[in-house]
This record gives C-alpha cells, structure tokens and sequence, in this order.
C-alpha cells in the first residue's frame, strides 16, 4: 500500500476534565484533652547567642556580687569575698583547704590555674594571666587598703598571714616550692632576662630596679629590716642560721665564723 492511500483521521479534543478552583480554607477544630504540640518558631528561644565550643565556654562573663552596686566575681553563697562568699573547699574528706583546679587543694592533688598566654606555663593571677602577662595579686580585703592579700584575704598589717613551711613542726614562712629556706625553698630570682639575682619589691633584683621594702613606720624611708621595721624603729638583721649562734647573718645566711661572706663592690 502506498503513503497517498492511506486515510487521514482528525481527531477532535476532548473536553478537559472541569476541577473547582483551589480555595484555602480555615478551619477552627476543637479538640477536647488534647494540646497542640506546634510551636511558633520565632517563640523558641535563640542559641545564636549560646558558646559554640570549650573556648568560648571559658570567655562566659562570671556572676557577679549580690551586693548592691558591687561588680566583683560572685563566689560561693553569691557574694564576693569582700561581701562574705567563701571559696569551695577540697573535696577531700576532712580536708578544710581551698580548691583549687580539680576540685581538690594542692596537697590532694588540686592545681592552680595557667596564665592565658600561649606558651606560658606559669601561675595564673587575678585576670587569669601570670604576673609577667598583666595578672595582679588579690588585694586586701581592708577597705580602702591597696596592699596585697595574704592567707585569709588580708595584708599582714590587718591579720593576713604568710604561708608556713610544709616540713613537718616547722612554723617558718615558706618560700617558692612551699619549704622554707632551711627544708629546701628558693626566693623568688629577678624578672630580667638572664639574671639569677634574688629578685626584691617589684620583682627584680637591685641592678634591674628592684628596691628594699621601707620601714612601716610612719614618713620613714629607711629600708625594713626582720619585722617590717629599721633598727631605729625596732626591726632586727637575720641571725646566722647555725644551730645556737646568734650573730648577724651574711651573704649565704650565716655569719662570717661560720662561712658567709660580705657582699662585694658592684663597681
């Protein structure tokens, strides 16, 4: 058969099925017992402003005083320590100390905070960095007294006191590693770069602008002996630290019989 005798069929459109117009509709459904479980979006709260990580987590500004008008760290019962708060103690049983990092004090294991500074692995102050880094020592708790807090909040002029030696019945003060002089403790040595020298008020050693600690008493300028005084005032120069000799200590803290050594021209 060929193409021109095959018949051409036109096919005529169906009608296209007649659907009603989309309307929407609202409709109030009451249901007894039962309570919706959809929330608005815009009521939930916001976690933008939630820490996203461990760092940001430690940048969380701390509580502060509930006493009016004070704007100083809250700690334990939501006072400062000015306004009564007390630090928490060592988690240890029967143990009363202050914890430190950890939950425990030193001695159970507890340690101290680190300065913020990358790389620097000394001891945190006030401001969570160390001395070198800006960090400041805890004041007294004395008002208007600018002098730094000793063991109990105060400076030793209103009742603070120095550490005492860990070595066992020894009542001396203790030094850096927590020991007296005589059980193994160090003074503290000068802030300048390279410089072993003992370090004094200030934390550098004399050659650095270290300087003596002054006599406490009122409009003297006379460097403080053993006491916090001069000699006019009462102070009194270290005794030779051999058994049973009273004699002025040298250079070494001992007198000369038994081995120290006045110090030298600096020239």
């Amino acid at each position: 058969m060929e193409s021109s005798d095959l018949a051409v069929v036109k096919e005529e459109p169906k009608d296209e099925l007649d659907f009603p117009e989309f309307v929407f509709v609202n409709t109030a459904v009451k249901i007894e017992g039962c309570e919706s479980n959809v929330f608005k979006e815009e009521s939930l709260p916001s976690t933008s402003g939630l820490p996203q990580n461990k760092e940001q987590l430690k940048e969380i500004t701390f509580l502060t005083c509930k006493e009016d008008n004070c704007s100083k760290k809250s700690l334990k019962g939501g006072f400062c320590r000015i306004h009564g708060g007390t630090h928490p103690k060592c988690k240890e049983v029967n143990c009363s100390k202050q914890a430190l990092k950890g939950g425990f004090c030193k001695d159970h294991g507890g340690t101290h905070p680190k300065c913020k500074e990358v790389n620097c692995s000394k001891r945190a102050l006030k401001g969570r960095f160390c001395r070198d880094h800006g960090g400041t020592y805890p004041k007294c708790k004395e008002e208007n007294c600018s002098k730094n807090a000793l063991m109990g909040g105060f400076c030793k002029d209103h009742g603070g006191t120095y550490p005492k030696c860990k070595g066992v019945n020894c009542s001396k003060h203790a030094l850096k590693g927590g020991f007296c002089r005589d059980h193994g403790g160090t003074y503290p040595k000068c802030k300048g770069v390279n410089c072993s020298k003992l370090a004094l008020k200030g934390g550098f050693c004399r050659d650095h602008g270290g300087t003596y600690p002054k006599c406490k008493e009122v409009n003297c300028s006379n460097n403080s002996l053993k006491g916090g005084f001069c000699k006019d005032h009462g102070g009194t120069y270290p005794k030779c630290k051999e058994v049973n000799c009273s004699k002025h200590a040298l250079k070494g803290g001992i007198c000369r019989d038994h081995g120290g050594t006045y110090p030298k021209c600096k020239e």
